[in-house]
């Protein structure tokens, strides 16, 4: 019924083995403008055409290892809509990949003072500042040998995976027309760039412990991107793609040699589901089948994960209840209508019915509760691979200004995606979540970063597993 949404790995190896065809270009020493015209028209077509040829192969042998299968794309419209099912733009990925990349590297350090301007990064913090938790205890004496006994400091490397929020979509962007761009370097999950301080990020909280830590993304990239390391996030995922997405982060682990796959401890966050909410779930016949293909999809993923990763702590991120977030909405600029119609009308075109809304509003809650399910299930419980369910978006709402209006400094220029400041409140709270015991999470909405800051401690040291709640 759908496209595969499919994230393009580029092995350096591809692009390499252009470089002979290049070279007999700029080294003809002819002075032909002809043939100068054609050197240059070559180099274009080596630079972004070959390397997709060259990267077909692989992508196809992790869809085959995900059991998906490439379909002939066939619109398909929504009950009681006249709105396709997705737009079949695969065959223009690549080139799309490579755009939304030259928006970030045009336009960062510009974006960065313009959105500090306009309120939508966080304040950045004093040198002379600490940081909020007391360091001593933080890191094992010795590696621990079960997941449930894993100090903060004792993770060694960082992973990321989901939809747009994960590879940090408009964080930054400065307006529509650079909103696709993805500053992955900030993202709240998965990003690295510079530290607590100026982005609070999870990485950059857990690099306090452990300054070694390693799997962050390191530049605004797209997913393609070395920089962009273990964060294998993909805009416009769905819950059905992380099958595929888990074999790429697999496939990445096993061939960065800084990663020693039997002895290090890995910490794997997923956020997934928004999509779900926004364009599909309404292209379902029902709505238990909806139900029933987003359970087995988070399954798989997770089995997948831990069939080929050991030592792993695997955070899974509540999906947000994106119907009360549209219903808290107000002072919608005309601009972010149209985004929000394009980018999640199985929502936003029954947002002026109260009752569809409210319903909308209880078929993610049974999402929640799906995801919470599947998280809890024992065989992903063990002494080498633990999966926990972190239910900070569960009550996601609208932030406010003084007025009572939308606070849109929490959001990029969409009015969908967040901002650096919404990244920061969101990573405060997953690091709270990790803390706190299984069964006493704290699901409740904190917008302003630091407000709520929790901190290891001698009675409760470890991250927060079912092994290790309620008991040390």
């Amino acid at each position: 019924m759908m496209a595969v949404h499919a994230v393009n790995e580029s092995p350096m190896a591809a692009i390499m083995s252009i470089s002979p065809g290049r070279r007999r270009c700029t080294e003809s020493g002819t002075s032909s403008e002809r043939m100068l015209k054609f050197c240059s028209s070559a180099l274009v077509i080596c630079h972004f055409v070959f390397p997709i040829f060259a990267q077909q192969q692989a992508i196809d042998e992790l869809l085959r290892l995900s059991g998906i299968q490439r379909e002939p794309f066939t619109p398909v419209n929504a009950r009681g809509s006249h709105l396709p099912i997705y737009t079949n733009f695969e065959n223009l990925r690549d080139i799309y990949s490579v755009f939304r990349g030259s928006l970030v590297n045009r336009n960062e350090k510009a974006n960065l003072e313009l959105n500090r301007q306009r309120g939508k990064l966080q304040k950045k913090i004093q040198k002379s500042q600490k940081f909020p938790c007391p360091l001593n205890g933080t890191r094992s004496a010795e590696v621990p040998d079960s997941v449930h006994r894993l100090r903060p400091g004792d993770i060694d490397i960082i992973a990321a995976m989901g939809d747009s929020l994960t590879a940090g979509t408009a964080i930054m962007s400065e307006s529509l027309l650079d909103d696709i761009a993805e500053y992955r370097g900030v993202v709240s999950t998965g990003g690295g760039l510079r530290d607590w301080r100026t982005f609070l990020t999870l990485p950059n909280i857990i690099k306090v412990f452990n300054p070694q830590l390693y799997g962050y993304a390191i530049g605004n990239v797209v997913s393609r991107e070395r920089a962009s390391r273990f964060n294998v996030g993909e805009g416009s995922a769905l819950t059905l793609d992380m099958p595929y997405q888990a074999r790429v982060l697999i496939r990445r682990l096993e061939r960065d040699p800084k990663v020693d796959m039997s002895k290090h401890w890995k910490l794997i966050t997923l956020f997934i589901g928004g999509n779900d909410v926004c364009f599909d779930m309404c292209y379902y016949r029902t709505m238990e089948e909806f139900y029933q293909v987003h359970r087995r999809s988070l399954y798989k993923t997770l089995e997948i994960l831990k069939a080929h990763i050991p030592r792993a702590l695997v955070n899974v991120m509540s999906t947000p209840n994106i119907p009360d977030i549209v219903k808290g909405i107000n002072n919608l600029p005309l601009a972010c209508e149209a985004t929000h119609i394009f980018a999640c009308h199985c929502i936003v075109r029954r947002k002026h019915d109260p009752q569809q809304l409210q319903d909308l509003s209880k078929a993610v809650r049974k999402v929640q509760e799906i995801d919470e399910e599947v998280a809890n299930l024992p065989e992903f419980q063990s002494d080498d691979f633990a999966v926990v369910y972190q239910p900070l978006m569960r009550n996601w709402y609208t932030p406010t200004n003084r007025k009572g209006n939308t606070d849109y400094r929490y959001f990029g220029p969409d009015c969908f995606h967040l901002s650096q400041l919404g990244h920061a409140a969101v990573a405060n709270m997953l690091w709270n979540n990790m803390l706190q015991p299984v069964g006493a999470k704290d699901d409740s909405f904190h917008p302003k970063a630091f407000e709520v800051f929790e901190c290891p401690s001698e009675e409760r040291p470890y991250l927060a597993t079912r092994g290790n709640s309620g008991k040390i």
